[in-house]
């Protein structure tokens, strides 16, 4: 009986262990980034500001866009965007 409850007690953790590692975010790629971001630029001359971000995958490359509410002009189009597993580089001059 003992033995039993041994082998079902590996057995238990056995699959625990399995299913944490089944369901972890298994790497980070481009498809992480896209969607709408809320970001916030700190220390800037005119102070603090939250920017939107817009990333979408067009044609199979990342193509988007940053709006700031405070200026006129508002919404500047990246013309470069690069990424790696866990960072986002866009250009928008």
């Amino acid at each position: 009986m003992k033995n039993r409850i041994i082998v079902l007690i590996f057995s238990v953790l056995a699959i625990v262990v399995t299913a944490n590692r089944t369901y972890a975010q298994s790497g980070i790629g481009e498809n992480y980034f896209i969607g709408k971001w809320e970001i916030l630029a700190k220390d800037l001359p005119q102070g603090d500001l939250k920017l939107n971000i817009l990333i979408e995958n067009k044609d199979g490359k990342l193509a988007g866009s940053i709006n700031d509410p405070s200026t006129p002009e508002g919404k500047f189009e990246f013309t470069s965007i690069t990424s790696s597993d866990s960072t986002f580089t866009g250009k928008y001059f």
